[in-house]
């Protein structure tokens, strides 16, 4: 509750807008019946009644204008410090050092480990976390683990608290191979909880974000766990605890028709299914690339190279 003047304070704008609005009516209803006195047969009673009134409408105009006055700096106050509200709220979407400053709005925001943050400081050198992440996502190679296999049929039912991939062969013989019990597991059983933010509207990122929207749905993966799981080298065929089941479900699904699609069957080798792999991921950034240039056009792929390197 805001203050008088007598108590130390200041009233705030919108009980100095009410005072005023009374002010005004009290001058119009003095005015009116002023008015209305003189139009009357002039005698010494009405003479004292007028003198009275006008004495009285005087100091009401004189009030109201000194509370017309104070509005008219509380309001100009109200504005300012609205406008620089504003401006400050304009300001904090300003990335200035991404690398010191990961509390601004953002339009990524990047799970990850301290070990996994700690393992982007290394290597970014001059660049931003924004700018490395980007970078690599857009050209380092597939990553892998010792553990590559083909799910070429995968039946992901759910019995007894275990998932069994079936792989057909050529002669129509089914072969299972229990993939995991209960929860899917993560790479490394970690839990992801510290986040990388990252500006969209610069640097010709919202065209790099279109390119890399188009490869994380290539991979049916997020965005924002294409970005972390290529840049830090993941194998983004292993299922992933922090994934729910029916988004694993969805991203196996392009994995069994990536390598239906190639040939790819329980009998192939490790070599058979990578490079099965890069020959999808090559595929993949052809379309990514070409869904650039028909969105933002030609120079915006010359544009994009130039500054990912990609």
């Amino acid at each position: 509750m805001c203050k008088s003047k007598d108590d130390g304070g200041r009233r705030c704008l919108a009980h100095v807008k009410q005072g005023l609005g009374s002010k005004n009516r009290q001058v119009e209803q003095k005015t009116a019946h002023l008015e209305a006195l003189r139009a009357e047969p002039t005698n010494g009673e009405i003479r004292k009644r007028i003198i009275r009134l006008e004495d009285t409408l005087e100091r009401l105009i004189v009030k109201r204008d000194e509370l017309q006055a104070e509005f008219t700096m509380l309001d100009a106050e109200a504005k300012l410090k609205q406008e620089q509200t504003e401006l400050d709220r304009r300001q904090k979407r300003k990335v200035k050092n991404e690398h010191e400053d990961h509390n601004l709005e953002s339009d990524f925001k990047i799970a990850v480990t301290d070990d996994e943050r700690d393992e982007i400081e290394d290597k970014r050198e001059g660049h931003t976390v924004a700018d490395y992440l980007i970078h690599t996502a857009m050209n380092k190679p597939l990553g892998h683990n010792s553990k590559v296999r083909a799910l070429a049929e995968l039946d992901m039912r759910k019995t007894s608290r275990h998932r069994v991939a079936e792989f057909i062969d050529e002669e129509g013989n089914t072969t299972k191979t229990q993939l995991s019990q209960g929860r899917m597991p993560t790479e490394d059983a970690t839990v992801r909880d510290k986040y990388i933010k990252i500006q969209n509207g610069i640097k010709n990122r919202t065209a790099a974000t279109h390119y890399l929207n188009v490869m994380s749905q290539a991979y049916g993966l997020s965005r924002d766990a294409y970005v972390r799981m290529r840049a830090l080298g993941k194998d983004m065929y292993e299922p992933h605890a922090h994934l729910s089941d029916e988004s694993n479900k969805y991203r196996l699904r392009h994995q069994m028709k990536m390598e239906r699609e190639a040939g790819i069957d329980a009998n192939s080798t490790k070599e058979q299914i990578l490079e099965a792999r890069r020959k999808y991921d090559e595929e993949a950034s052809q379309r990514a690339w070409a869904a650039v240039e028909k969105k933002f056009g030609a120079h915006a792929v010359t544009a994009l190279r130039g500054t990912y390197g990609a």
